[in-house]
């Protein structure tokens, strides 16, 4: 939601950065961002995070995260009514776009991700 500052992707690295140095995994942003991005490519997380034991919470963290960011930028969206068109940017964009779609009801050609 524009000018909102605690709305954003780092709701997601944050958690997902705690739970990989739980998982003996500290990293940078940019490894946290690919954990995230190939959340549900078990090979690359299994082959990424030093504690194999751990792929199951990292992945559970991810997913709660992506959750709760989810949450949180409906719930302004559910606040207005007609809207017409929509562009989502920013990092968590992606993370976010489906949910944003379906709860709007755009015609595809108004939603841009």
């Amino acid at each position: 939601i524009y000018g909102d500052p605690k709305l954003g992707v780092s709701l997601v690295t944050d958690a997902v950065k705690l739970a990989l140095a739980r998982a003996n995994t500290d990293t940078s942003s940019y490894n946290v961002d690919q954990i995230i991005i190939n959340r549900h490519d078990e090979e690359y997380l299994t082959d990424n995070i030093n504690d194999p034991d751990a792929v199951s919470e990292v992945k559970k963290v991810s997913n709660n995260s992506i959750e709760r960011l989810t949450t949180r930028v409906l719930t302004p969206i559910d606040s207005f009514k007609g809207y017409s068109h929509a562009i989502v940017i920013g990092g968590g964009a992606p993370l976010v776009a489906d949910a944003i779609r379906e709860r709007m009801g755009l015609r595809e050609d108004r939603f841009v991700v």
